[in-house]
């Protein structure tokens, strides 16, 4: 199954709104919302996005002595969480994981071009050892607050996302995808494609569908 997610905690150089994580064969659906046929699209309420939005809370081992820096020191030292949009560049996408990849690069050394288990887009970064893999794991942690925050289409704090999604999904049905779901994971509203038994065609065919799909339903307002 091949997971298309807005995700917001990448630490590699290619355009987060653009990250597909491939997944190994799974027995059974993602969490989220099950496959449903090409319906028609409710209509709903507009809901608009959060002018500012508050970065989440620290979350630290509970132990006060070994406490990392609380969130008001982050953004205070590399700036305020981003919201990602759907429009952006990718220049300004990877602009908008700055301050999370230089927070994570300070606790770690290890660049923003490189992946989370310490090896490198472009090559050249053996795998990470398990002291480097653990050290990466306690940062992310503590860098957590400032990770872009995923499209406002696309939150699950979004009553709208799913129904956004959804509308998505039923594009990409319409036009022959057959394996296509909604599922949700790191903090935000995405789609899968295959199924169970990773249908090729339904990837491949997703995938090239998937932004033409998006855009429509932007463009139309079907989803509000």
């Amino acid at each position: 199954m091949h997971v298309h997610l807005r995700t917001t905690h990448a630490r590699a150089a290619v355009p987060l709104l653009a990250l597909v994580i491939a997944l190994s064969a799974c027995s059974g659906a993602q969490g989220g919302a099950a496959e449903t046929g090409a319906g028609e699209i409710a209509s709903i309420p507009t809901t608009a996005a959060p002018a500012e939005p508050a970065a989440p809370p620290e979350t630290g081992s509970g132990d006060p002595t070994q406490a990392g820096p609380s969130a008001d020191d982050l953004v205070a030292t590399y700036g305020e969480p981003v919201r990602l949009r759907l429009d952006m560049t990718e220049a300004e996408e990877i602009e908008a994981q700055a301050g999370y990849d230089r927070c994570m690069t300070d606790r770690t050394g290890i660049p923003s071009g490189a992946d989370s288990t310490g090896g490198s887009i472009e090559g050249g970064v053996g795998p990470a050892s398990p002291e480097q893999a653990a050290a990466d794991a306690a940062a992310s942690e503590v860098c957590a607050p400032l990770a872009a925050l995923p499209p406002w289409e696309h939150d699950p704090q979004n009553p709208d996302a799913l129904n956004f999604v959804q509308a998505v999904v039923d594009c990409l049905h319409d036009r022959g995808v057959t394996y296509v779901e909604v599922v949700q994971d790191l903090g935000t509203i995405g789609v899968a494609f295959g199924g169970p038994s990773n249908d090729s065609r339904s990837i491949s065919l997703g995938m090239e569908l998937y932004d033409q799909c998006e855009t429509s339903v932007v463009d139309a307002g079907s989803w509000q």
